[in-house]
């Protein structure tokens, strides 16, 4: 496949992706399902008050929620939405929406640090061709039309796995790394485990 054609291929790709994370965002999937309902309720208490539902400052390590105990990044994120756009189904899932655009951008990011060994063009060629499959993945596209913290929190998680990467050059990006790997660690409890894996 040459050159024009991967690049055609692979645009029409991530524009159907973004069709179908786009398409009736916040009318589909139908209504909140109650872990999006108790996200709204302590976004919209944190952008009205500053506190979540039982009184509690915004800035604490887990949220009571209804005694579930949920981590606090997703709910951050969440509140900011409805502080400017105001409460309603499509704000409590727009930090997923944003992390499911980033995926598609960092899936290729990812894949071109990896495959550092091989010529430039080649691994342009791989970046832009793993950016298209995220992009149709239909995981990833589920995921991106509803208020899941494990979404959000993979994000952060391959944000931090591409600084890694970069760090091999200058290690300044580790910063960032350290920044956003702690970030999911306080968006998704799994990702507790699965990055002491990836960084081994």
């Amino acid at each position: 496949m040459t050159k024009k054609w991967l690049v055609f291929v692979v645009g029409l790709l991530i524009a159907a992706g973004l069709v179908f994370r786009l398409y009736r965002f916040g009318e589909v999937p139908v209504a909140l399902y109650w872990d999006e309902v108790a996200i709204m309720i302590d976004a919209r208490t944190v952008a009205a008050t500053g506190s979540d539902m039982h009184g509690n400052h915004w800035l604490q390590a887990i949220f009571p929620s209804y005694g579930d105990y949920k981590l606090p990044v997703y709910i951050w994120f969440a509140s900011l939405a409805v502080k400017f756009f105001g409460a309603s189904e499509w704000t409590v899932r727009l930090p997923s929406l944003l992390a499911g655009i980033g995926t598609i951008a960092l899936s290729g990011l990812i894949v071109y640090e990896l495959f550092f060994q091989l010529k430039k063009q080649q691994r342009r060629n791989l970046s832009w061709l793993a950016a298209g499959i995220a992009a149709i993945s239909p995981w990833g596209i589920v995921f991106s039309r509803i208020g899941f913290e494990g979404f959000l929190g993979q994000f952060f998680l391959g944000l931090s796995v591409w600084l890694i990467l970069k760090s091999r050059k200058n290690s300044r990006w580790l910063l960032g790394a350290v920044i956003f790997g702690a970030l999911a660690t306080y968006t998704y409890f799994s990702i507790r485990f699965v990055l002491p894996v990836l960084l081994v």
